[in-house]
């Protein structure tokens, strides 16, 4: 509220920045803040459909998947402050998470018990051995 009365008064009165900024208080430096579109959104949305498509990947087979189809992919993360394209595993990783993508993990298949013999008679001695603890 208080950018869009600061911007209107340079406009309308022809004051410069500074003194739109002391008149009505608002820090210099929101008035000069331009929002930047996160570079990696496209991955993003990306990253979901492979997701939602092969349920049983995990991130660093969707990353192997995402190289096939051309984006670069580095060892090592790039740097989101210069703005790079050129993403690292970590950066990945990061999203996958950030995105609550995880591997749903398959139930065990119960076994079924064997079942339980008794043990036999010893017919003469030395037949059979066992041990009571």
């Amino acid at each position: 509220m208080r950018r869009e009365l600061a911007e209107w008064a340079e406009g309308a009165h022809q004051l410069s920045q500074r003194r739109a900024a002391g008149l009505i208080p608002v820090n210099r430096a929101t008035l000069r803040y331009e929002h930047h579109r996160d570079p990696q959104d496209a991955l993003r949305v990306r990253l979901r459909e492979l997701a939602g498509s092969r349920v049983r990947y995990g991130y660093r087979r969707l990353t192997v998947l995402l190289k096939r189809e051309g984006w670069e992919v580095n060892a090592k993360p790039g740097s989101p402050a210069i703005g790079l394209c050129l993403l690292g595993w970590k950066d990945i990783y990061r999203i996958y998470t950030e995105e609550g993508l995880i591997v749903r993990t398959q139930k065990r298949k119960e076994r079924a018990q064997r079942q339980r013999v008794p043990l036999g008679q010893a017919v003469r001695p030395n037949h059979k051995w066992s041990m009571d603890f």
